[in-house]
């Protein structure tokens, strides 16, 4: 009978040993390097006519915001940013479900807002291309914003509110234009 071999660890062979974590002054300087890019940046957008508007009005304009109100909510902040559009993307988010088709009137205050982005995953469809889109049909919501959108309907309300949600049937929107 014979037997097998066996192979005995050789003595070269070694464990590997661990990675040093890097050394105090290399953290220090990795940390240097990247506030030196950040304040180069902000260099940079100050000075730049493409973006000294961007550093203006968006970084100083957020930053007057937060120190003259610390304590209001985000939601009392968007609204005093975006107007009683944002109000009313909320209103509609909590009374639509989610996967409703919401014709929205075109207005420049209402789209600045974001409908897309707040409302999502329910399906907007905007004003412009409205009775273009094979959604029209489908539409199970109406939005009206500063009196707009009535003349969606086939049979509008003779009273009529500055903002509202309608709950929209098959049928209910006029086809023509």
């Amino acid at each position: 009978m014979s037997r097998k071999s066996k192979k005995k660890p050789s003595s070269k062979q070694q464990t590997p040993t661990p990675k040093k974590p890097p050394s105090k002054a290399m953290r220090l300087l990795k940390e240097l390097i990247v506030l030196i890019a950040v304040i180069a940046g902000m260099v940079y957008m100050t000075q730049s006519r493409n973006y000294g508007w961007l550093f203006r009005s968006i970084v100083l304009g957020n930053l007057k915001m937060i120190r003259a109100y610390p304590h209001l909510t985000y939601d009392e902040k968007m609204e005093s940013k975006l107007g009683v559009g944002y109000k009313l993307v909320q209103y509609v988010k909590t009374h639509t479900p989610e996967d409703a088709v919401i014709l929205a009137p075109y207005d420049k205050d209402l789209a600045r807002v974001g409908l897309n982005y707040y409302l999502y995953p329910r399906f907007i469809i905007p004003q412009r291309s409205a009775r273009k889109s094979p959604m029209y049909l489908k539409a199970t919501h109406l939005i009206i914003f500063k009196g707009k959108g009535y003349d969606y309907l086939q049979h509008p309300p003779s009273d009529r509110a500055e903002y509202d949600l309608i709950a929209v049937a098959p049928g209910d929107l006029a086809v023509e234009e």
